[in-house]
């Protein structure tokens, strides 16, 4: 085609910069003459020139121009026509970075993108520049109007003003232009022009409207596309049987041209205004068949041979386009995807989907049989009527019709020997199968183009909602009629007879495609597996027939086709192949999900379906078993797609034998269905368990691992066995009693035969998961009645054989063999998925579970172990010198890790708190005092990282026993109770004080740090006692410790180092600051569980003075917190306060935040407390102080952007502290006593900050002003001096201020009103944080305002203020909001955070 140029042949201008920056992007063979450019300036010009819109820039030009001159009263000419009267120049190659150059206020860059492209596609010598000129076309028509895409107009010979643009465009000849394109199409070639010549085209209107530009650019184009994609395909090396659209190179050229007719079609039809019988006549597809028939007439006269060459071109291209329609059309509304949404109006959008809906599939077929009356005998069809059919099976269902006249040919090629052959007919299938799993709400969101195309969901995971999801269902509930909903209803039905209809025709065939992959994949294992091959269509077959034969048990040979889908599930179930494995299990959630959704089904195929669950669960979880190899090395990396696997399965195996949704439903147990998989897989497990104890072989872990899943169905069975179960559900409850302790018994037998650790670990492991899953289950009958007396009896030998077994297992088998590949921060234990707890020894796990269930499952532990308890305390002595053989830091090797071994010393305690004298209780307190001796021993050692370690693990130690042994320490009584107090105190203040600014971190300040964590579990630790006097010291000298470090190292200023404020020490990865702060917080707020001392709203707090003796005596019992609290007041403030600018990125770790964050939290939590007359003083202070530091800091911000806040005075507000700050805000000023708390706060600040309240303040009393001032600082935080996310919190401060001013709606208006002017004094080296002298404090937005605007402002906020409900105040916000400056979107600070974690026991 290119021999169609010459050389000396005039190009558009853009021509030479596309072919250029194609080149340079692709590495394509250089064109002579031609430089090379960097990479990422061709992308960066290729993507300016797809979505570059001239015509747009001129219509901007425009309507500036008309603004400009409105003023003098003159009018510009409306430009809305075509193209101006320019002649086309084609001009010499032009600098490639020349656009750029261009870019300034009165130059505008002319060329078609349009033009160029069409150039291009012609002359291209590689596939690679047509495709990228295909897809520009596409995207163009896609994203633009016709007149704005199609940009013929703008092709010039030089870049013009914006003057000489608004002159050219005030006269526009749309026939010249027009015209001027005809030539130039001659010119690219011949055959194009001559179609053109030949069409219907009328261009003879003297007057064109903006309508008319619209028609007759995109009936040009059309005709012109239309020809290049009938010259290109004659062109093809390769039409033989249709084949070319498989072809290298040319498929994906001739399916995107087909796209571009498709879209000019659907716009020349719905976008293009057109009279009633135009409209009627004119479709979507009558005008592309139209315009491939006038392309075929001119091939056909011009042609002098047969015209068979182009007969196959004429078929091939009218396949591409019409494979186009659906996703052009139905595909219009998605977001995703390479093509993107499709910018048309919605609502003829939704004409064009009911048109296609309606009568697509029947026009589909009679173009495709009257095409094939008259060219199938020269061509052969079959692979592009398939591939046609597959693109619309995607979108619609096929006609009965369609399907009979496809089946022949889908099983010839099925079976065939070409494999290209048989993957298109397996596309189409799948298609089919596919749109037999849509349900109504798909329907109806296609019918309305409100989804996305539908994707086939992470296998093995259920789908989750979203917003998104939510927004659509609502916006189908209020737009779907009934009509359509029982439309929809009638083509789901008609999508699955006909997946049904196709499965029956094709299935012999298919099944044979099937039987030869499974040979194949069994024989290799790492085989990849093609979901669109033959396992996908199985897969799909299955999710698209099962559902509906279940609901339609009525259909033809449904019994044969359900069990002939069944039979090859189950064996993919049993596959060798993982991804075999992975692809049904998705039809086996599908198939569940349709049976719990439906209504009661057939006993026949209700049995058929339990049998193939049942089945396909056990072939999946023995499938997915450990190799026997697997252990063999417990140092290896764990396999972690096993893990996943296995955690899948377990996934699927509760549901399908518990659903939550499906037991809602019923009210009978018996009915579920299930219930009777349940019943069957317990049963199974039963069995397998019965055979091996009998045999004396050691249960298969498969078998385990498949009962330890169901565990949550089986705890389930509880609440159906209560009052009088049924038979089934007394049974299944004896079943799953009996099976849980012949594994037991089986496991534990295994200890004293000759089996090796790496064939007990796996079963061991999984049987003690077993029983702590089921350790609900098991609570259920520890207490004996007359008719449980068997399973109790039955509970009682479990918990005996479960606590041996579990010590046994932390005796003799290994969690942690060798050292983790993955840090020191990480373990990797063989044989078990990696997360928080997961190093923990799983028989400490199932010893915790049993004893912390409920009181009655201990009972039953210490009736049946009492005698055994003793050996756990050895055990436990063991692991603890194992640990310290180990050496510091070594958790790998023989024994558990220390947390494992504390949650064994936890379980003791338990029993002996629980049981007192029951157990060892001498054993227990000789435990306690070596562990304060150790401490002890250290009062006067010199600290290194070896001593803290051993400091440290020492107090876990103590902190694991009970609340009476830990403030038998603080009480001191003893000398070495004394010394540990003080080696304690030491080694934690010296972490403060010896560690000079500067200096790098080492292993002492990260043992250090792990002290730190200690002691906070240590210091709140006292159950519901007030703390005791020396742990009150204790927190006071850490406090006061940290607030000094914190203003020493604030004091270097921000681009200061660190040893203990860096990321591996106090941090938010590791330990925070703020630490023994938060000790106040986990002190008050472990309350008895009554009305008074639950949450409850900030409008009815019982912060109140004086209250009556029965209510004061949860605030007594934490006298001495709120004291210690009080002392801690100034230290704490003054740190938070400390002007020090946000730390730079090189430098340490801000504390301050986290220190606010628990501070405000301390404080939350203090005002739920009820306060005595003799603590109210103490507690007005501590808020009236924190209130007053907390607007303060709200006036530290400048309120630029977050980078250029860097050297704003204070602490950045991007982090939680600014959550902590509104609900503190919230709670406090909606105490009843919150008016005389802003009194106080105003006395406090007016102390520190002189304020001008401006012309309304002089007739403000004192009261006013305070007020005023915290209200200021509430619309400077609404500024940008808070977070946006923060902002949102604003309603329930504002409610709080309203009801701090006894709700009095002219006094909130008239503090709001008096806020907006307080400004600071203009004085020469005045200034408070970020304020500058005679600068508003609400922030620059209210500069602007007029007094009008503010009173009109502060009326608003009265009356909604008076309305005083939700919606009020969230209307409130919005108000604020716009007063200041509306929504801060480019604010630079992160998303919203969630608070500090103080869970670190694992350090």
């Amino acid at each position: 085609m290119s021999e169609s140029f010459t050389v000396n042949q005039p190009k558009p201008r853009l021509y030479a910069n596309l072919q250029l920056a194609l080149s340079s992007l692709y590495s394509l063979p250089a064109h002579p003459g031609s430089s090379v450019i960097s990479p990422s300036k061709a992308h960066e010009y290729l993507m300016h020139l797809q979505s570059r819109n001239v015509r747009r820039r001129i219509h901007a030009i425009q309507q500036s121009y008309r603004d400009q001159l409105h003023d003098n009263h003159q009018a510009l000419p409306s430009a809305q026509q075509s193209i101006g009267q320019q002649q086309l120049i084609y001009p010499h190659q032009q600098n490639y970075n020349s656009h750029q150059n261009q870019q300034s206020f009165t130059a505008v860059e002319m060329g078609s993108s349009w033009l160029a492209c069409l150039f291009l596609l012609v002359s291209a010598q590689t596939t690679t520049e047509q495709l990228f000129c295909a897809q520009t076309l596409l995207h163009r028509i896609r994203r633009s109007r016709l007149t704005e895409a199609i940009d013929w107009e703008v092709e010039h010979p030089h870049d013009c003003t914006e003057k000489e643009i608004v002159q050219m465009f005030q006269s526009i000849d749309l026939l010249r232009i027009s015209d001027q394109y005809c030539h130039a199409i001659r010119q690219l070639h011949p055959f194009v022009g001559a179609v053109l010549d030949s069409s219907p085209v009328s261009r003879s209107s003297m007057t064109l409207t903006a309508n008319d530009e619209e028609r007759l650019k995109g009936e040009l184009t059309l005709l012109t596309v239309a020809s290049l994609l009938y010259l290109l395909l004659s062109h093809a090396p390769s039409l033989n049987d249709g084949d070319s659209s498989h072809s290298s190179g040319v498929s994906p050229i001739a399916s995107t041209l087909g796209a571009v007719v498709a879209t000019l079609a659907l716009r020349l039809r719905y976008a293009v205004a057109l009279t009633e019988q135009q409209h009627s006549l004119r479709t979507i597809f009558t005008t592309i068949t139209d315009a491939l028939s006038v392309v075929w007439n001119a091939a056909t006269s011009l042609d002098g041979s047969d015209g068979s060459g182009n007969a196959r071109a004429f078929v091939v291209a009218m396949h591409a386009c019409l494979s186009s329609v659906p996703d052009t059309v139905m595909g219009g509304m998605q977001t995703s995807g390479a093509r993107g949404r499709l910018s048309m109006d919605p609502k003829c959008l939704q004409a064009a989907m009911a048109e296609v809906r309606c009568t697509g599939m029947q026009q589909l077929w009679d173009t495709v049989r009257h095409v094939e009356s008259i060219h199938g005998s020269s061509v052969p069809c079959d692979t592009l009527l398939l591939d046609t059919c597959t693109q619309w099976a995607k979108f619609l269902p096929l006609t009965n019709e369609f399907l009979e006249y496809l089946s022949p040919r889908i099983n010839k090629y099925l079976t065939g020997v070409l494999n290209r052959h048989r993957q298109l007919v397996m596309g189409l299938i799948i298609a089919v199968f596919d749109c037999g799993t849509w349900t109504v709400g798909d329907v109806l969101a296609r019918s309305l183009g409100l989804s996305e195309q539908q994707q086939m969901q992470q296998l093995g995971k259920k789908k989750q909602s979203n917003k998104t999801k939510k927004r659509n269902n609502a916006r189908i509930g209020s737009n779907a009629t009934d009509k359509l909903a029982e439309e929809a209803a009638a083509e789901v039905h008609c999508r699955g007879e006909l997946a049904c209809s196709l499965a029956i025709q094709i299935w012999e065939h298919l099944k044979h495609v099937i039987n030869q992959q499974i040979v194949s994949l069994n024989a290799d294992l790492q085989a990849p597996v093609d979901g669109e091959g033959s396992i996908g269509c199985l897969v799909s077959a299955a999710n698209a027939c099962l559902p509906h034969v279940v609901q339609n048990t009525h259909i033809r040979n449904a019994k044969e086709l359900v069990s002939a889908i069944v039979a090859p599930l189950q064996e993919l179930c049993r596959s060798t192949n993982k991804s075999v494995r992975a692809l049904v299990m998705e039809a086996l959630w599908t198939l569940h999900c349709s049976v719990v959704t439906s209504g009661p089904i057939e006993r026949e195929f209700e049995e058929i379906i339990v049998d193939n669950l049942c089945a396909c669960a056990m072939g999946l979880a023995a499938a997915c078993g450990y190799p026997s190899d697997y252990f063999v090395d417990l140092g290896a990396v764990n396999d972690e797609d096993l893990e996943i696997e296995r955690n899948d399965v377990r996934d699927l195996v509760r549901t399908i034998s518990g659903s939550t949704a499906e037991m809602a439903k019923s009210v009978y147990f018996d009915e579920v269905l299930s219930t009777k998989v349940l019943v069957q897989l317990v049963g199974a497990c039963k069995d397998a368990a019965s055979l091996a104890y009998m045999n004396r072989h050691l249960c298969a872990e498969s078998i385990v691992h498949m009962f330890s899943a169901l565990a949550k169905p089986i705890n389930q069975i509880l609440v159906w066995a209560s009052g009088a179960p049924s038979s089934l559900a007394m049974h299944l409850t004896l079943t799953a009693l009996e099976t849980l302790c012949l594994m037991c018994k089986n496991t534990l037998a295994a200890f004293d035969q000759p089996f090796s650790v790496q064939v007990i670990l796996p079963v061991c492991r999984t049987v003690n998961i077993a029983v702590c899953s089921l350790s609900p289950f098991l609570a259920g009958f520890c207490v004996p009645c007359s008719d449980a007396d068997q399973r109790s009896e039955l509970v009682k030998e479990i918990t005996k054989s479960a606590v041996m077994l579990a010590a046994f297992s932390i005796d003799r088998l290994p969690e942690l063999a060798a050292r983790s590949p993955l840090g020191r921060h990480c373990y990797d234990i063989r044989g078990a998925m990696r997360g928080p707890g997961g190093e923990d020894h799983v028989g400490c796990l199932a010893l915790m579970r049993l004893v912390n269930e409920t009181s009655d499952l201990t009972q039953t532990v210490i009736n049946g172990s009492s005698d055994f308890i003793p050996q756990l305390c050895n055990l436990h002595r063991k692991l603890q010198m194992i640990e310290t053989q180990r050496g510091q830091g070594v958790w790998h090797g023989s024994g558990v890790t220390p947390k494992s071994r504390r949650i064994l010393l936890s379980v003791l305690c338990r029993l002996e708190v629980a049981f007192e004298g029951v157990t060892a209780s001498t054993m227990l307190g000789d435990l306690f005092h070596s562990a304060v001796n150790a401490i002890a021993s250290h009062k006067r050692t010199s600290l290194d990282h070896r001593v803290i370690y051993e400091i440290c693990e020492a107090i876990h130690d103590i902190g694991t026993f009970p609340s009476g042994f830990i403030r038998s320490l603080f009480e001191a009584s003893s000398v070495n109770q004394r010394d540990c107090l003080e080696a304690i105190t030491r080694a934690c203040l010296e972490g403060y004080w010896g560690n000079p600014i500067g200096c790098d971190h080492d292993a002492s300040c990260r043992q250090w740090n792990r002290l730190r964590a200690a002691l906070f579990y240590l210091l709140t630790s006292f159950g519901t006692v007030d703390v005791p006097d020396r742990a009150s010291e204790m927190i006071q000298k850490f406090i006061q410790a940290e607030c000094m470090a914190i203003n020493r190292q604030c004091g270097a200023g921000p681009y200061s180092q660190s040893s203990i404020f860096c990321e591996e020490v106090v941090s938010e990865s590791f330990v925070p600051a703020g630490v023994f702060v938060r000790c106040f917080s986990e002190i008050i707020r472990p309350l008895p569980a009554s009305p008074t001392n639950k949450r409850i709203n900030s409008a009815t707090r019982t912060l109140n003075g004086v209250l009556e003796q029965q209510d004061v005596d949860n605030a007594v019992t934490y006298s001495k917190a709120i004291q210690t609290m009080y002392l801690c007041r100034e230290v704490v403030i003054a740190s938070v306060r400390h002007t020090c600018p946000e730390p730079h990125s090189n430098a340490f770790i801000d504390p301050r935040p986290v220190v606010l964050e628990a501070w405000l939290l301390a404080m939350v939590d203090l005002m739920e407390l009820n306060i005595p007359e003799s603590l109210l003083f103490h507690v007005k202070v501590l808020l009236t102080e924190t209130l007053a530091t907390v607007v303060s800091l709200l006036l530290y911000p400048t309120l630029k952007r977050t980078e250029d806040r860097s050297d704003d005075p204070g602490m950045s507000f991007d982090g939680p502290q600014s959550l902590a700050i509104m609900e503190f805000l919230s709670h406090c000023l909606a105490l009843p006593m919150g008016l005389e708390i802003l009194d106080l706060t105003a006395a406090v600040l007016s102390k520190s900050l002189s304020l001008d309240f401006g012309v309304l303040g002089s007739d403000a009393d004192g009261q006013k002003k305070g007020e005023a001032m915290i209200a200021a600082s509430l619309f400077r935080a609404v500024q940008g001096g808070l977070p946006p996310w923060a902002v949102e919190f604003i309603p329930d401060v504002y409610a709080s201020f309203y009801a701090a001013l006894d709700r009095d709606a002219v006094a909130f208006g008239m503090v709001l009103r008096l806020a907006m002017d307080v400004r600071l004094p203009l004085e020469p080296n005045v200034s408070f944080g970020g304020l500058q002298p005679g600068k508003l404090v609400a922030g620059r937005y209210f500069e602007s305002l007029s007094s009008q605007a503010k009173d009109k402002f502060a009326q608003e906020a009265m009356v909604l203020a008076s309305t005083d409900d939700l919606a009020s105040w969230r209307r409130l916000k919005m108000l604020i909001k716009a007063a200041c400056g509306g929504k801060k979107k480019d604010s630079g600070f992160q998303l919203k955070p969630s608070l500090t974690r103080w869970d670190f026991d694992r350090i």
